[in-house]
């Protein structure tokens, strides 16, 4: 198992037995460890019951062929045991992929599965763009996943380009995502993926994991890169003054999507016009008043006002708080 790896896996919406069946058959095909045809790969068996046709959505590419085997049970909420001639497969008690901490990101990586070589994958691979309108978690993730591909310049080999991004099953799957950020690591847009769904991120040797999160750890201290990008950002909501904006009966989000125009438009302070401005994201929670908060409208009249105080007076009327990240300003309810 150790030997073989997969070029690809696309399981979108297979049965489990046929997903396992194919992992079989790949085991056999790529197994260069002996010329006893009998003897490549290996078998895998199990009393799946009904499970059997449980559907698999997996998106893997040149992955290790037991974390493929991990990822593909654990959907199922089934695990795997290795004996000596067999892979066995068996239910397992719990729910399968929950993450376990805080996200992990630039400046907080707290899980304790936290691969560092992958993460710093994460980190090199820089998107220009993201823009999520009402867009379901699935169709998120195989867009991030594909640019992870085109974007990816540390790697020669194009057979290990981009990374792999697993998605837990059950609630988190019925996610739709709002979300715009310019000039971002994949890293940081993960993290708001994963935010936004109500879950967490996981950073593992062979894929990120987006899952359902369960319990919180302490955040590990901020790194300076991280405080030197909050420190710029501050700069500029200081510095971005406003000549005019009026809002009446302004619904939020159009609200806030011309704050953040109106930062790249304004912003004197970056020659580059990929880094102008703010990125602005809305984390409306989920406590079930999302939608509340979504819909809120903004009256507002002000001129020549800094960036940072039309921020604070729009989430004050919108019973709301900000705060300024490393790569963008967070709207979240008030705690």
């Amino acid at each position: 198992m150790k030997s073989i790896t997969i070029p690809s896996i696309e399981f979108a919406d297979t049965p489990l037995k046929d997903a396992l069946a194919f992992l079989q058959q790949r085991s056999v095909e790529l197994d260069t460890t002996t010329e006893v045809v009998e003897e490549k790969g290996f078998n895998i068996v199990g009393d799946l019951g009904e499970a059997e046709n449980t559907r698999i959505t997996l998106r893997l590419s040149n992955v290790p062929i037991a974390e493929a085997l991990r990822y593909t049970t654990s959907l199922a909420q089934f695990k795997y045991s290795v004996e000596p001639h067999a892979v066995v497969i068996s239910p397992i008690a719990s729910p399968p992929l929950e993450v376990k901490g805080e996200p992990v990101f630039a400046e907080e990586k707290s899980s304790s599965s936290f691969d560092e070589a992958y993460f710093a994958k994460l980190e090199s691979i820089n998107l220009p763009k993201v823009e999520f309108v009402d867009t379901p978690i699935e169709d998120a993730v195989g867009f991030l996943q594909m640019r992870s591909r085109e974007l990816d310049a540390a790697e020669s080999d194009p057979a290990r380009k981009g990374v792999n991004i697993v998605l837990a099953d059950g609630k988190i799957r019925e996610a739709r995502l709002n979300l715009k950020l310019t000039n971002a690591p994949l890293s940081v847009v993960l993290k708001y993926v994963a935010e936004l769904a109500g879950g967490g991120l996981r950073v593992e040797a062979a894929a990120v994991v987006i899952g359902n999160r369960r319990t919180a750890t302490r955040p590990a201290s901020m790194s300076d890169d991280a405080k030197s990008k909050i420190e710029a950002n501050k700069k500029k909501l200081a510095e971005i003054i406003i000549p005019r904006l009026e809002f009446a009966e302004t619904p939020l989000k159009d609200t806030l999507q011309f704050l953040q125009q109106r930062s790249v438009e304004l912003d004197a302070s970056e020659s580059d016009p990929a880094r102008k401005g703010i990125n602005v994201i809305l984390d409306a929670g989920t406590s079930g008043k999302g939608d509340e908060t979504k819909e809120k409208t903004i009256t507002l009249k002000l001129s020549n006002v800094p960036l940072s105080e039309a921020f604070r007076y729009t989430c004050e009327l919108a019973g709301l708080e900000y705060k300024i990240e490393p790569h963008n300003i967070l709207i979240s309810p008030k705690k």
